[in-house]
């Protein structure tokens, strides 16, 4: 359980730095649109295609970064949903130890007893038969 727990938190802490890049990274690449579009109204069409051209590469870097992300958080919830299940197996087996630990008890009790009466049983034979041996004795 600990170390999926130590997976879980390990994945979170890439989600989380994948996250803030992928923000630094949108920020950045919104920044740059806004001065390529400023150039493209200025610029001419040689230049225009260019920079569009560099747009759409960012444009890709940026929806690889996304399902770098989302894939990310899918293992992160696959290994959040193992370790729920982990716990809940602990549980069924903690009450299960206490379920058997509990008849095992009652068990030894039974046997005790059982064992009490046996003995007694053997005591009150074993003093009638002393009591008859006396008795032949006399």
């Amino acid at each position: 359980a600990r170390a999926i727990q130590d997976a879980v938190d390990a994945a979170k802490r890439e989600s989380d730095a994948v996250a803030a890049r992928l923000n630094e990274r949108i920020a950045a690449l919104l920044k740059e649109q806004q001065q390529l579009q400023a150039a493209l109204q200025a610029a001419p069409i040689e230049r225009a295609q260019a920079i569009q051209a560099v747009q759409a590469e960012h444009r890709q870097q940026l929806q690889a970064e996304m399902s770098r992300l989302h894939a990310l958080e899918s293992e992160l919830l696959s290994i959040s949903s193992k370790l729920e299940m982990q716990e809940r197996l602990n549980e069924v087996l903690k009450a299960d130890r206490a379920a058997l630990s509990a008849q095992l008890q009652r068990m030894l009790d039974e046997k005790d007893k059982s064992q009490a009466a046996i003995t007694a049983s053997y005591e009150r034979k074993l003093t009638e038969c002393l009591e008859r041996i006396s008795a032949l004795e006399s």
